[in-house]
């Protein structure tokens, strides 16, 4: 059983408690800030495919590339585009050749530059279908369940941002062939997060979008993410992606690289609780 505890309590002998906890989480918000102007960025060699980590703001934003053909997993903060731009182009990656932009959610640190890239180079948008409202909205999401007082901050701030609205040219409602796309690989909904997340499957690695996320202080260690309004149906959903056949590495929105061992260790803590 899980209990969210808000405000002051009456009871005297927990205010200690309450006081070290706001402490230790007020200490923690220079290190969320401060991973905001980071610049790193990762390339990763897979069996099938490479994989291009792009730190851009307190999100992640990946690039696959699988022989001639390239997608991006999402886009980052909005008004960011033009530094997430010079960076691909830094890194010797040519916007214009990639083909897909894959939202595996439509929250704004997610969705932040899709419209730039779509107008600029053509990006084909794919998005899950239950996303629309959130799209429509450009980011806002009035269904945030904040945990802890990390949680009620971001929702306060980076939640709060929106972006400029895009079209969706191929709405996600079931499991979809990347095949189709000359890609070899699914897209996985996995509804949660919010009603129209997704996971891209690509060989020995999924990248889940907020499903899960690494911890602020230790990034390759999994933990929750400081939105999730069902723990149940969010553990269930990691559980579902950790049983996906061949599945090594976790790319999550947020910190990470995450790799199984660690996920499937984090599952049973979770579940002795």
């Amino acid at each position: 059983m899980y209990q969210i505890l808000y405000g002051m309590s009456k009871n005297k002998a927990k205010y200690p408690i309450r006081l070290t906890a706001l402490i230790l989480a007020l200490g923690t918000i220079p290190l969320v800030l401060l991973s905001s102007f980071g610049t790193k960025k990762r390339y990763v060699h897979h069996k099938d495919f490479n994989v291009t980590h792009i730190k851009q703001g307190f999100a992640n934003v990946y690039v696959a590339q699988q022989g001639d053909k390239i997608v991006m997993i999402d886009s980052g903060n909005p008004e960011k585009s033009h530094d997430l731009e010079s960076r691909l182009l830094n890194m010797g990656i040519n916007p214009k050749s990639i083909e897909y932009l894959i939202l595996t959610h439509a929250h704004p640190d997610h969705a932040g530059n899709a419209r730039y890239f779509q107008e600029k180079y053509g990006m084909q948008i794919l998005s899950g279908i239950g996303e629309k409202e959130i799209i429509a909205n450009q980011g806002e999401d009035g269904n945030l369940c904040p945990i802890g007082f990390m949680g009620t901050m971001v929702g306060k701030t980076i939640a709060k941002e929106r972006y400029a609205p895009f079209e969706t040219d191929i709405y996600i409602k079931d499991e979809f062939d990347l095949k189709t796309l000359g890609f070899d690989g699914i897209i996985v909904p996995f509804p949660g997060h919010t009603p129209g997340s997704l996971i891209v499957y690509l060989g020995d690695a999924v990248f889940v979008g907020d499903i899960i996320r690494g911890k602020t202080l230790n990034k390759k260690k999994p933990t929750r993410h400081l939105f999730v309004c069902d723990f149940d149906q969010n553990l269930a959903n990691i559980e579902a992606i950790s049983k996906l056949k061949g599945v090594k590495h976790w790319y999550p929105g947020h910190g990470g690289p995450l790799v199984q061992e660690d996920v499937k260790q984090f599952i049973n803590k979770e579940k002795s609780k």
